[in-house]
């Protein structure tokens, strides 16, 4: 009897650990698949060679106009509404005074191409003296080459900053790009340069200071020469 019941308690213990060595070979399967899926997203675009610090300072010197999307990179990745369903977004104020920088200092102007369609965005622009301004747009590359036009501008004399797939195209058009450091792994996947800040943070700011700080560098060496 006693038999029985130590072979019925060891048969309960196989069990017990193949249940277990089964469980932990489920949570093994899923986070391969995981890995497997996040490899497949990164696949869809091929990561862009990084610029070295010469190469970045040559394009970025040669920027006459910069462009920005809003959600991601002027605002945070959230949406806020009040009781009475009103929309709000928070800006950072220290990109505002970058892009205040960015033209008094260098002469380079700051423009919006966003899907958005909000008057919250246009009060802002209003704010930052913002004449560039492209609301409602789902094809950025069409408004990009209007504004190239329209200003007589070649492509390597335009900068963008984005943080989404809807910015890939015209990431890849401009002469320099840039994402926030929390940007989807698609726009850090074809950014030129990945600034330190996060969007709504900081992270246009980041970006005017490198243009701000390569032009400088650029226009004193021709000083330097002609002196």
């Amino acid at each position: 009897m006693e038999d029985g019941r130590a072979g019925k308690k060891r048969n309960e213990g196989k069990k017990s650990l193949h249940a277990e060595a089964g469980r932990k070979k489920g949570v093994k399967n899923r986070l391969n698949e995981k890995l497997l899926i996040t490899k497949k997203l990164e696949s869809f675009i091929p990561m862009k060679k990084k610029l070295t610090k010469n190469q970045l300072l040559k394009r970025a010197a040669k920027i006459k106009l910069m462009l920005t999307d809003v959600d991601g990179v002027l605002t945070d990745t959230g949406v806020y509404y009040s009781a009475t369903g009103e929309e709000m977004k928070r800006f950072s104020i220290r990109d505002g005074m970058g892009i205040e920088r960015l033209r008094e200092l260098v002469g380079v102007e700051t423009g919006i191409i966003t899907r958005e369609n909000s008057e919250i965005v246009k009060s802002r622009a209003r704010k930052l003296n913002i004449q560039e301004l492209h609301l409602g747009v789902y094809e950025k590359d069409k408004t990009l080459d209007e504004i190239l036009s329209r200003r007589n501008l070649a492509l390597e004399e335009v900068a963008f900053i984005g943080d989404d797939t809807n910015d890939i195209e015209i990431m890849l058009m401009v002469g320099l790009s840039a994402c926030p450091v929390d940007a989807t792994l698609f726009a850090k996947n074809v950014s030129d340069v990945i600034v330190k800040s996060k969007g709504g943070n900081g992270a246009v700011r980041d970006f005017a200071e490198l243009i701000i700080s390569a032009k400088q560098k650029e226009r004193n060496k021709k000083k330097g020469r002609h002196e």
